[in-house]
């Protein structure tokens, strides 16, 4: 970082918009955080964590914006600004500048429509962060949306609001009909719930373009569901999968350890996803509990793996349902071949 030869570093601690995105640890952005600062270079931090914990990172930073990403960031750098700003809504109306990306020959295939959850699972901080800010779900304007589609060079985007199809259908019919309008080509793939996906959404998602649409299904039992806070039941994710099938958009499906679970929890959700045969199916461990310890979680930790009392060849059969290839990612770690016996 020093061989820029900064005056000035803005360090982000979490991903504070999109909740796949969460695994960077707020304390190593902290520590950076110190040592640029040591070193005579102004810092400030951006993310969730910041935000819903600030007492444990006001003093290593010079500045801490709150909320999401917003103007405020311009008048701290101008101004240098120390200590909390309060949180300011992201503006809906500004298309991202991509010109002066470092490096330049990068990945833009990530768009929001979209920012803000109105549900309450109780393992995602993002949707916490949204609760505790009080706001509505906000939907960036659709001439900015076509811009900043336009001007991604991917032909396949994957469209990362926390709930796409939590717009309404005039909305969504409206986007449908400027991405064709406006002549794209390209094909998205969402994240959503499967109380979201109706047959009015699914036909939606077709006109609009979607082939691939992630939903969190975290588990199957009512154990797990009531324990994560979903809300929905398993016939309305049988329910959702099939509509999707049935217009020809492949399912990817979010499994979740921790809450209240034990392993026969875990196998349950292991067969269930075995016969249901998604796409692809990403796993993770519910890490970043706020109320305790959370300095070394992630969300494939084993430390905190340990802490829910779980083996770790539930884990790792938890894994085994997971192909080499992640549709939005990319390939992943294969688990060793004698990872039972280990």
């Amino acid at each position: 970082v020093m061989s820029f030869k900064p005056c000035a570093v803005v360090i982000l601690g979490g991903e504070p918009l999109i909740a796949t995105k969460d695994w960077a640890n707020p304390f190593i952005a902290a520590h950076y955080a110190r040592l640029l600062r040591s070193l005579g270079v102004f810092t400030v931090g951006i993310g969730h964590f910041f935000t819903l914990d600030r007492q444990a990172f006001d003093s290593a930073f010079d500045c801490v914006v709150g909320g999401e990403p917003s103007p405020a960031i311009v008048d701290v750098l101008q101004r240098r600004v120390r200590g909390y700003v309060e949180p300011s809504p992201i503006p809906l109306d500004v298309v991202p500048n991509l010109t002066h990306l470092v490096p330049a020959q990068q990945q833009t295939d990530f768009v929001m429509t979209s920012f803000g959850c109105r549900f309450s699972c109780s393992f995602c901080l993002v949707q916490q962060f949204y609760t505790d800010l009080d706001q509505r779900v906000r939907f960036v304007e659709l001439d900015t949306v076509i811009q900043d589609l336009s001007q991604r060079p991917e032909s396949e985007i994957y469209l990362t609001d926390l709930t796409f199809t939590y717009a309404p259908p005039r909305r969504l019919r409206a986007m449908a009909a400027a991405i064709a309008a406006a002549g794209l080509g390209k094909s998205f793939t969402i994240d959503t719930r499967v109380d979201l996906i109706t047959p009015t959404s699914a036909d939606l998602l077709v006109a609009l373009g979607v082939h691939r649409v992630k939903i969190g299904m975290e588990g199957v039992t009512a154990t797990q569901l009531k324990s994560l806070s979903k809300n929905i039941e398993l016939a309305q994710a049988e329910r959702a999968v099939t509509l999707l099938r049935e217009k020809g958009i492949e399912v990817v499906t979010y499994l979740l350890i921790g809450g209240d679970a034990d392993e026969s929890d875990y196998e349950a959700t292991r067969e269930y996803i075995h016969r249901l045969k998604p796409e692809f199916a990403p796993v993770a461990i519910w890490a970043y509990d706020l109320g305790g310890d959370y300095r070394y979680d992630t969300q494939f930790s084993p430390l905190r793996l340990a802490q829910l009392g779980l083996d770790k060849s539930v884990f790792y059969r938890y894994l085994d349902l997971q192909g080499e290839i992640n549709p939005t990612v990319g390939p992943m770690i294969d688990l060793p071949a004698d990872w039972e016996q280990s």
